[in-house]
């Protein structure tokens, strides 16, 4: 209490002197230090499902910083976190922080988004929070497999040599009330996921060839997880920063493609060493691993992407598909390192039993289709993907 706080009042004809505790400083009382709202890209309705919540942001990087703040999550999608701000920022008179949150949701991708704050004059006296833009959340990936078959007088049999491609989308449901015509199928595969986050308006995808090194093999000397971003090698013979490394390379599903950021190792070439990558590993690797250095060539046309894409996604929306066939791509977006993906169309064949299955999909709220076979009937029909089911079976019967 102060002085200039307290005031007299009349009680039953005294005089009594009220003094009420002063007002506190908005940068040393707890308070929302962030906020946001979850959002489901698809029908752009909040999220309902519980989220999981976690600091994000260079102002967050300490223990000591992530100690003072606590994450929140409430019904209609609000997350953020809350603590006192002279705790957590507390130069914020002087210094700008990287503030943000990381948010996780059952059957969607992680997502995360930050925003600089400060440097604000009248701190602690007084306090703005950050109030991030929606975030957009995506569906974690649905495969769709099926069969094709032909229908006998009797009988049905397995039509091997179907085509199966999706031959329009729908980025949110067609209603009643509501039911645009199909968009075209601009959507292409990658795998592995993304490493980090692309923004379509800065963004550039190429296919390349990759050429990798088989004269100076290494292995890795102990078991790389995935998330790890530091791998220790056998030697680092011909490699340099900037170089890409391929790990487990015979292995479709599990060999990527990484940048060098660093190499540090011993006087001799020929000696272990340990490299850091510009980007954490998405799949797990063994002791021992076969690790390539891997040539980038014949690059190809630079092709846009027509939405944003954040860190996971497995598919892409582009300016063009028709530009792509499968192989892999280069992704560059500014003056971050490349990210180097396998890439695949939604087309597929059906095997000697009649079985297909398109690469995983996400993104759309509905697909068209199409089944093609020499002179049957073309078949088409519409999906709706049954987010988060990871599989869901679509057959084909030809007459």
């Amino acid at each position: 209490m102060s002085a200039e706080t307290r005031l007299a009042i009349m009680v039953d004809g005294e005089v009594r002197l009220l003094a009420p505790d002063d007002v506190i400083p908005a940068g040393l009382r707890t308070s929302a230090l962030v906020r946001a709202r979850i959002v489901d890209e698809l029908t752009l309705q909040p999220v309902t499902r519980p989220a999981a919540v976690t600091p994000a942001g260079a102002a967050f990087d300490s223990p000591q910083a992530r100690a003072a703040v606590n994450p929140r999550a409430a019904t209609g999608g609000l997350v953020g976190l809350v603590g006192v701000a002279a705790r957590a920022l507390p130069s914020l008179r002087v210094v700008a922080y990287d503030v943000g949150i990381r948010v996780s949701a059952a059957g969607y991708l992680p997502a995360m988004a930050t925003l600089s704050i400060g440097p604000q004059a009248q701190f602690p006296g007084q306090f703005a929070p950050v109030l991030l833009p929606d975030l957009l959340l995506h569906r974690a990936p649905v495969v769709l497999s099926g069969r094709t078959v032909v229908q006998g007088l009797t009988t049905t049999l397995p039509l091997p040599g179907a085509v199966i491609s999706i031959s329009g989308i729908w980025r949110t449901a067609p209603t009643q009330v509501l039911a645009p015509p199909a968009l075209p199928p601009n959507i292409v595969a990658v795998h592995p996921p993304l490493y980090a986050a692309q923004a379509a308006a800065t963004a550039t995808l190429r296919q390349v060839t990759p050429v990798p090194d088989l004269l100076n093999d290494k292995r890795l000397l102990r078991a790389a997880p995935a998330g790890l971003r530091e791998l220790a090698l056998s030697n680092r013979v011909a490699i340099a920063v900037g170089d890409v490394l391929t790990l487990d390379g015979a292995d479709p599903w599990r060999s990527e493609s990484l940048v060098i950021a660093a190499i540090n190792g011993a006087t001799s070439p020929t000696d272990a060493a340990v490299v850091t990558l510009a980007h954490a590993l998405r799949a797990g690797h063994r002791r021992d691993a076969l690790v390539q250095r891997t040539d980038i060539t014949a690059p190809g046309a630079n092709e846009t992407l027509a939405l944003d894409a954040i860190t996971g996604d497995t598919t892409l929306m582009v300016s063009n598909a028709v530009a792509f066939a499968t192989g892999t791509i280069e992704v560059v977006d500014g003056g971050a390192a490349p990210q180097y993906h396998r890439l695949s169309t939604y087309t597929a064949t059906s095997d000697a039993d009649g079985y297909w299955s398109l690469p995983p999909l996400s993104r759309v709220a509905q697909v068209e289709l199409r089944a093609t076979h020499g002179a049957h009937p073309t078949i088409t029909r519409a999906v709706v993907p049954e987010y988060p089911r990871r599989e869901q079976r679509a057959d084909f019967v030809f007459t």
